[in-house]
């Protein structure tokens, strides 16, 4: 007859203890849990070590294949992938929840060596940091999501848009009049973004009136036709001091699409934009409070 207040049987002798099986939703709540967290966790939780690794590493393939076939510089192709990477993410947590709610608790008592936890965990752990906006993703993909700080820009982007911008863009081709350009100027802390007007060597003459490019007037963007229905613009007047410039080389002239409101090459204390802080070319909004300009291209 067996003590089990203490463990041990009628003669003495030690039994081995066995640890009572938790509750039935524990287990597989935490598995998917940590699935969530970063996607093969929870395989890993449940002892699955190469299938973690398999499902872990799928997210991080699909970004780099989609970098490299372009599937960023199209609002469609983004919003594929973005739907990819929900079922992706939501059919390993339903994997893992399964998996968990199945296995016997006897499972979860073979030891999974040391090694395999700390080399699943770094291979697990390590993909997070290619998220849209984070440092490899603008490095692998070769694009960034970007956030409009004003209104300098509208009605092409309008303030508190957001836009996926290609960093690659102007690596071999360098810009041309009429591109946007996203831009880092030494006296803003944030990435600015404009119009090209003028390129070096062009004679560029500004006034109240409007701009000069060799003698021909410069577009006015903000006049033309724009996809969806942005806010009115701050006709605000801004004074543009009337002068001739020539653009120097390895610089651009570039102004605002907002003509009226725009802090750009046009007043001499933001002067010329140096091409070597040219960092990327809008290329559409994928979120924006006028719902019927998701989606919009940049041109």
């Amino acid at each position: 007859m067996t003590d089990s207040s203490f463990g041990t049987n009628t003669t003495g002798a030690n039994v081995p203890s066995t640890p009572s099986p938790p509750s039935k939703w524990k287990r597989p709540l935490l598995a998917t849990l940590l699935s969530l967290v970063t996607p093969g966790l929870g395989q890993l939780y449940n002892r699955q070590f190469w299938k973690g690794i398999c499902v872990g590493l799928t997210g991080p393939a699909l970004y780099i294949s989609a970098g490299y076939f372009g599937a960023f510089r199209s609002f469609r192709s983004f919003v594929t992938l973005l739907l990819l990477l929900i079922l992706w993410q939501a059919g390993a947590a339903v994997e893992t929840f399964v998996t968990a709610r199945r296995q016997p608790f006897s499972h979860m008592l073979d030891p999974l060596p040391t090694w395999r936890w700390i080399l699943g965990v770094v291979l697990l752990v390590a993909p997070v940091s290619c998220a849209p906006g984070g440092s490899a993703m603008e490095r692998v993909m070769r694009v960034r999501a970007y956030k409009a700080p004003s209104a300098s820009n509208c009605p092409t982007v309008c303030e508190g848009e957001r836009m996926i911008v290609d960093t690659s863009a102007y690596r071999i081709n360098p810009p041309q009049r009429g591109d946007l350009v996203m831009f880092r100027h030494p006296k803003f802390d944030s990435l600015l973004f404009k119009r090209v007007i003028g390129l070096p060597g062009d004679v560029v003459t500004q006034s109240d009136d409007g701009i000069l490019v060799n003698g021909k007037p410069a577009v006015r963007v903000d006049l033309a036709p724009v996809c969806g229905n942005p806010p009115a613009l701050d006709r605000s007047y801004l004074p543009i001091q009337p002068r001739t410039l020539t653009v120097p080389a390895d610089s651009l002239y570039v102004v605002g699409d907002n003509w009226s409101n725009s802090m750009d090459s046009r007043i001499e204390e933001f002067g010329f934009v140096h091409s070597q802080n040219v960092r990327g070319r809008p290329l559409f909004l994928y979120w924006s409070p006028y719902k019927n300009r998701i989606g919009c291209h940049l041109r």
